[in-house]
């Protein structure tokens, strides 16, 4: 499990979400939508002081197991259009997978053509 703060400076040094509370909204947001589809066990992989938010979100609504339906979800949690929401998607998801892998084959478990996700923004998929 990766701790807040670091996953905090990977997302911010990785993308073009340097404001720290943007940074900080965009994790929040991707680990609730992550939170929505996995398990138990795996759930408990995300970082935990997002956890604390997670609670207040979950059962808000019925994610959709397909990649549109996971960034419909990062938008409806983070207030942002899909387009800013699917590139907050792959910014935490590709620090994610680069700190715990484990988290990463868990996603493709639930969401399997979600691979495009985690590569970082702007990279080829």
């Amino acid at each position: 499990m990766p701790e807040f703060d670091d996953l905090l400076l990977t997302v911010r040094t990785r993308s073009t979400l340097r404001d720290p509370t943007e940074a900080r909204l965009a994790i929040t947001a991707v680990a609730g939508s992550l939170a929505a589809c996995l398990d138990d066990p795996d759930r408990n992989a995300l970082p935990r002081q997002s956890q604390r938010s997670l609670a207040a979100k979950d059962g808000e609504s019925e994610l959709s197991l397909s990649v549109s339906g996971f960034v419909e979800e990062v938008a409806r949690r983070s207030g942002w259009p899909l387009d800013r929401s699917k590139y907050a998607a792959q910014a935490v998801l590709s620090a994610l997978a680069e700190h715990d892998p484990e988290l990463r084959q868990a996603v493709l478990r639930r969401l399997p053509l979600a691979a495009e996700l985690f590569s970082p923004p702007g990279a080829p998929a």
